[in-house]
């Protein structure tokens, strides 16, 4: 604990904050806020640890709370719509020339770079509150991205999502965002969850074949999308749609003459 602690403190100081101020905030007695901070807690509560990052704010954006929970053996620190670090704007476009999207464990839309912008032709921001879910974009009809997807990948999109949500499937936020998405998305939301196989047997696996039908782009565009993982942030992951055909590898290509001096 006394890293943990330790680190607290620096934090805090970085803030110019006092202890008295720090523990106030959580809210905990400046006695146990001291404790804390000299490594004199040995079982400390996660709920405080993720409420002590949160108020410190770096160690939530970074990731560096979950890194804390490893340390104390908890589980990680996993919600939708987490604060994001200045720097998660880079990583989606680390991977220029080719489409990149950021999401977070609730399938929300965080980022998405050029390519991708392009490729949908729609901005990011352009989608706003449940609009920025990708569940929505995929199932509501009026969605600008419905069509876009065939139906063998919606179905592995779901598989995903069963996977993926499976160790939350007791956390609030997920009741919520079930909630709010069978709202937004009525029966067609159930007839497609009851067509899941009972078992995780058949869940697809991280990469999908992703075809642009030809009257977007004036030729067929196929790309194979990969997600990866974001360090240290199990809340994130980025997917990348690599090219898969000359053509697809052109219409990449001509972000990167762009950027070029």
């Amino acid at each position: 604990m006394l890293d943990v602690g330790s680190r607290i403190r620096d934090l805090r100081r970085t803030k110019r904050w006092t202890q008295q101020k720090l523990a106030q905030t959580v809210p905990l007695s400046q006695k146990q806020m001291s404790r804390i901070e000299n490594g004199e807690v040995y079982q400390l509560n996660r709920n405080i640890i993720i409420r002590l990052g949160t108020i410190l704010e770096d160690p939530i954006l970074t990731g560096e709370v979950n890194l804390w929970l490893h340390r104390l053996d908890y589980r990680p620190h996993v919600t939708p719509s987490l604060p994001l670090p200045i720097s998660a704007m880079e990583i989606t476009e680390h991977f220029s020339p080719y489409p990149a999207a950021l999401l977070d464990v609730g399938w929300f839309v965080r980022d998405w770079n050029r390519p991708m912008q392009q490729l949908f032709g729609l901005s990011h921001s352009d989608l706003v509150g449940l609009e920025r879910n990708l569940l929505v974009q995929i199932f509501h009809p009026r969605s600008r991205l419905m069509a876009y997807l065939t139906p063998d990948v919606v179905r592995g999109l779901l598989h995903r999502l069963v996977w993926d949500w499976a160790p939350h499937q007791n956390e609030p936020w997920q009741r919520d965002l079930a909630w709010r998405l069978s709202q937004r998305l009525g029966n067609q939301w159930w007839s497609f969850l009851r067509s899941l196989p009972e078992t995780m047997d058949e869940v697809a696996p991280l990469t999908e074949l992703i075809q642009i039908p030809a009257h977007r782009h004036g030729t067929t565009l196929v790309f194979r999308s990969n997600s990866l993982p974001v360090c240290n942030r199990p809340d994130l992951r980025v997917t990348v749609y690599y090219p898969m055909t000359l053509e697809t590898l052109g219409w990449c290509q001509q972000f990167k003459e762009r950027s070029e001096p």
